[in-house]
């Protein structure tokens, strides 16, 4: 089922003008109505095919599926900035939301190129250093775990100082993954550099294809994400990161026998980490 707001929001930035007036309309209004598309067409003074466009264009056949979840959704402000008068219902409705649209913006952006590139490069490394800082060293420590339960030589640092030793000492058949939301964080942009100039194949994770970050890239495994007021963290953008990394391991794991056992057996041997349920126990 679709999420109206959410495939609104995924949507918006390609929308004719007229398709931009009806989302505008749709998402600054709470109606709880079924609309005619004649009467929508007048509430937003754009004709009856601008409507059915519109439809097409966020993913529904026609209207009348349309008009069942202009019907039945709930609505928020289109910005989806959060304020102090929000519930808490309405505030987990709006990330959620935010969540999604990040999701099919970053899906509909990503080149499946860029991802086979990617798994390209990892395969080829004989060993992979991750860098990021604050909530980009959060996906670094995530992207490590994924990789050494493959059986990979991957190491993530998030210090600063550590970048630049490890970058120093980085020679060819390495790898650099860089995160960094912005692309502009000064220590990611000094240790890259540094490590592209000793011989390394470096990844870059941003959300800017224009940043600093993103020029360095022999790849770049793009993100799209709206800034709303509580974006400090970049809170929607580490979900599509978080998508990525996943996609790129499922990959790895289902095209490459021997990363696939090696994730297997770690599995088995990690099982004694976990302690049986009391109702295995009963059964026996």
């Amino acid at each position: 089922m679709i999420n109206l707001l959410a495939s609104i929001k995924t949507h918006y930035e390609d929308m004719t003008n007229r398709e931009k007036r009806i989302a505008e309309f749709l998402t600054k209004n709470n109606f709880g109505k079924i609309f005619t598309i004649t009467e929508l067409a007048e509430k937003c003074d754009v004709s009856e095919a601008s409507i059915f466009r519109f439809a097409k264009t966020i993913g529904y056949k026609e209207y009348p599926e349309l008009k069942i979840a202009i019907a039945n959704q709930e609505y928020h402000s289109y910005s989806l900035n959060m304020n102090k008068d929000d519930s808490m219902s309405t505030l987990f409705s709006k990330v959620c939301d935010d969540v999604l649209s990040s999701l099919g913006k970053t899906k509909n952006l990503l080149k499946e190129e860029a991802l086979n590139k990617t798994v390209e490069l990892i395969m080829g490394s004989k060993s992979i250093y991750l860098f990021g800082v604050a909530n980009s060293g959060n996906i670094c420590g995530d992207f490590e775990h994924k990789l050494f339960r493959l059986g990979f030589n991957a190491r993530s640092l998030t210090d600063s100082h550590m970048q630049i030793i490890a970058a120093s000492q980085i020679t060819k058949k390495q790898l650099i993954i860089a995160v960094s939301h912005s692309g502009r964080t000064k220590d990611i942009l000094e240790s890259t550099k540094l490590a592209k100039e000793n011989g390394a194949s470096v990844v870059v994770m941003t959300a800017y294809a224009d940043s600093p970050l993103a020029a360095m890239g022999d790849v770049v495994l793009l993100t799209k994400s709206d800034e709303t007021n509580y974006r400090m963290l970049g809170l929607s953008s580490r979900y599509a990161l978080l998508a990525i990394i996943d996609t790129i391991y499922s990959y790895i794991a289902i095209h490459s026998e021997n990363k696939n056992q090696v994730s297997q057996k770690i599995e088995e041997d990690i099982a004694i980490k976990r302690i049986e349920s009391k109702k295995k126990k009963s059964s026996r």
